[in-house]
């Protein structure tokens, strides 16, 4: 079943009771959009509403600036800002968003470009951009990935991120689930716990 990826401005009205916002995490190449895809799959085939949010990345590489092991604080503010812009209006359906303000946040830690004013204010930014992240989808560095990474990265980097991206979710109590990004149960998993949250908004 093909799943809608469609600019917010344009999501629909899908169903007013239900609110449901999943955001999937994990450092780059770690198979966030592939995981996205298959899970909004195996959701849809299930009967339920459902709207990808995709494309951040290409977006802010669009730009032409430094990204990844070379990003600088531009490249942090830009991406926050392109976060914080599709998140504005995530009501009414269910929304998965590949990637979330938590990963960004970690590449902040990891890069170590900003001051520290700049990582204070980021760091309020997520906590605040988080809170309507009814669950967040660890997806793990697993030996599989480890190296898969384009020339923009590298294994140091990635391996950091995935560190503060785990820190990050248990200081601040999110919900979340975490798992190997190579793992064959990781959808089904992931599913069952959407699953329960769906229902819980009914």
């Amino acid at each position: 079943m093909d799943i809608p990826r469609i600019k917010l401005e344009e999501v629909p009205a899908m169903n007013e009771q239900l609110n449901v916002v999943i955001g999937i995490t994990g450092a780059h190449s770690v198979g966030k959009t592939t995981f996205c895809q298959g899970l909004g799959s195996y959701l849809a085939d299930r009967g339920y509403p459902l709207t990808i949010l995709d494309g951040l990345g290409d977006q802010v590489r669009s730009l032409g600036i430094p990204v990844g092991a070379t990003a600088n604080s531009d490249t942090v503010a830009l991406i926050y800002s392109a976060h914080l812009e599709r998140e504005q209006n995530l009501r009414g359906g269910m929304f998965l968003l590949d990637r979330s303000t938590i990963d960004a946040l970690a590449y902040v830690k990891a890069l170590g470009v900003n001051t520290e004013a700049e990582k204070a204010l980021y760091e309020r930014v997520t906590q605040l951009s988080s809170r309507q992240y009814h669950l967040s989808i660890h997806l793990r560095l697993s030996p599989f990935f480890a190296d898969m990474c384009d020339e923009h990265e590298t294994p140091l980097l990635r391996r950091a991120v995935d560190a503060h991206i785990a820190e990050i979710l248990r200081s601040q109590s999110a919900s979340h689930v975490s798992f190997d990004a190579s793992s064959v149960e990781a959808i089904p998993i992931a599913a069952m716990e959407i699953g329960k949250l769906v229902s819980a908004s009914r």
